[in-house]
C-alpha cells in the first residue's frame, strides 16, 4: 500500500545562489513487507525498466540474508531469498548491492563473508539469477588470492553483455617475508563476469588506494569508468578514476587537486554516472586546511576522458555520503546527507550540463549515525526512488519514496 502526499517548502541553493521559489514536490512513500531488522538497501533498474531492490535483513545477532524484491505498479512485490548465513562481515559502509545485466532476467549478487577470526578477514561472494530474482546460483569467490585479508567495497555496471566489478583488496597488506610481516597497500582491482558465470580478466588497477572508501564503476556502450579514492606517500587521499576503452585500462587519473590531507581512511567514497557523451563523479573531500567538508561534482563532456573544474553543492556542513545519476540524458542528481544539528538531512540537486543547479530538495530527515548508512536510487523514466535507512533506538528500518521529477523542476 502506497501513501501518498505532497510536501511544499522552501530551499536553499548553499553555496550556488541565495534562494529558490517555494516548489510542491510529489513525494510518494513505497511500504513493503520487510521495512523492520533490516538495512543496507540498493536499488538498481534494468535496461527495460524493471526496479528491484536488495536489502540484509537481520534474522538474529549472529544470521543474515540477503533479499531481493521487485517493484510493481507503486509496491513492492513479494520478496526473494539470495543468500543467507551466519559467518557473514555486516558493515555500515560495505554493503551488498545488485545488478541487471544488458537483459531483464539476468542478475548478479555480492555480500561478503568472514575468511579467518581478524575482523576484517573477508571475501566477496558473488551469486547469479537467470530469472528476475527469484532463483540464485551456488555462490562463488569473486578474487581469485587465498589470502586472508579484507576485500569488500564493491561496485557493478553492466557493459556491452556483461557485468564489471570493482573492489578493493587487501592481499598485499598482510603477505609475509621470511617469516616477518611486511604490509604492502591496498589495490583497486576488477573483473568482468558473464551470464554463465565465468569470472575473467581478473586485473590491478591501482596498487596504492584509500582502504576503505566506496568504489563507484559506471559504463556505457564503449568505456567502463571506476572511481575511488587515492592514497598518495604523504597520504594526500583525493578521487581519482580510471577508464577501460577499446580493450586497453587508463593509469590513474586525478579528478581534482583538492589535496586531502589524512592519515585516516574517511570511509566516505565517490559516486558515478555516465551515457556516451557526459560522464559525471561527485564527492566529498576536506582539501587541505578544511575544517569542514564540501560537496563536489566534476563532469566530462568527451566521456570521462576528461573532467571540468568541480563546483560545489552542499550548504556548509555535509557528511557525505554521495549518490549520483543522469535525468533526461543531460542532468545530474547528487544526493549527499548534510547535518542539522542532531539530525541530517538527505539532500537532492539536480544540475544541468552547464553546470547550472536548477533545484535542490529535502527528501528526509535521518540519523546523522553511521548506522544511517548510504541513501541509494535510481532513475527511471520522470521517478527518482531512493531508499535509506531510519535508525530508532537500536532498531534499523529501511524507507523508500518515489519523487516525480518533474514536479521539482516546474
Amino acid at each position: 500500500m502506497v501513501r501518498v502526499f505532497h510536501l511544499v517548502m522552501a530551499f536553499t541553493f548553499g553555496w550556488m545562489s541565495c534562494s529558490s521559489p517555494t516548489t510542491k514536490i510529489d513525494l510518494r512513500y513505497i511500504d513493503f513487507e520487510e521495512q523492520i531488522n533490516c538495512g543496507q538497501a540498493h536499488i538498481d533498474v534494468s535496461p527495460l525498466g524493471i526496479i528491484r531492490m536488495s536489502w540484509t535483513r537481520y534474522d538474529s545477532d549472529s544470521t543474515y540474508s540477503l533479499m531481493i524484491s521487485t517493484l510493481e505498479g507503486n509496491t513492492w512485490s513479494s520478496t526473494h531469498t539470495i543468500a543467507s548465513g551466519t559467518d557473514w562481515f555486516i558493515n555500515w559502509a560495505d554493503f551488498p548491492a545488485i545488478q541487471s545485466f544488458n537483459d531483464d532476467q539476468h542478475i548478479a549478487a555480492h555480500w561478503l563473508e568472514m575468511s579467518a577470526e581478524g575482523t576484517y578477514d573477508y571475501n566477496i561472494m558473488v551469486s547469479l539469477s537467470a530469472d528476475g530474482g527469484k532463483t540464485w546460483s551456488d555462490p562463488s569467490k569473486l578474487h581469485d588470492d587465498a589470502i586472508t585479508a579484507e576485500h569488500g567495497f564493491v561496485s557493478m555496471a553492466r557493459y556491452q553483455d556483461k557485468i564489471y566489478v570493482s573492489w578493493l583488496d587487501g592481499r598485499n597488506t598482510v603477505m609475509h617475508d621470511n617469516n616477518h610481516e611486511h604490509r604492502g597497500s591496498m589495490t583497486l582491482r576488477g573483473a568482468f563476469i558473464n551470464k554463465s558465470f565465468d569470472i575473467t580478466e581478473r586485473k590491478e588497477l591501482d596498487n596504492r588506494v584509500c582502504d576503505c572508501c566506496q568504489t563507484s564503476t559506471t559504463s556505457n556502450n564503449s568505456t567502463i569508468l571506476t572511481a575511488y579514492r587515492n592514497r598518495s606517500s604523504a597520504e594526500i587521499r583525493d578521487i581519482c578514476y580510471v577508464i577501460h576503452k577499446n580493450n586497453f585500462w587508463s593509469d590513474p587519473h586525478t579528478v581534482h587537486n583538492d589535496e586531502w590531507l589524512i592519515a585516516g581512511c574517511p570511509v566516505n567514497g565517490p559516486a558515478s554516472v555516465m551515457n556516451e557523451d557526459l560522464a559525471g563523479i561527485a564527492w566529498f573531500t576536506m582539501g587541505r586546511d578544511e575544517s569542514k567538508g564540501k560537496i563536489q561534482l566534476a563532469i566530462s563532456k568527451d566521456g570521462g576522458v576528461n573532467f571540468l573544474e568541480p563546483i560545489r553543492l552542499d550548504e556548509g556542513d555535509p557528511l557525505g555520503r554521495v549518490d549520483i545519476k543522469l535525468y533526461d540524458q543531460n542532468k545530474f542528481i547528487v544526493t549527499w546527507m548534510e547535518a542539522r544539528d542532531t539530525e541530517a538531512d538527505i539532500i537532492a540537486s539536480i544540475v544541468d550540463e552547464g553546470l547550472n543547479e536548477l533545484n535542490r530538495f529535502v527528501i528526509s530527515k535521518v540519523s546523522p549515525k553511521r548506522s544511517s548508512g548510504f541513501p541509494r536510487f535510481v532513475v527511471r523514466d520522470n521517478d527518482m526512488i531512493i531508499s535509506y535507512n531510519l535508525i530508532e533506538k537500536d532498531d534499523s528500518s529501511i524507507e523508500t519514496k518515489i519523487i516525480d521529477i518533474t514536479s521539482v523542476l516546474q
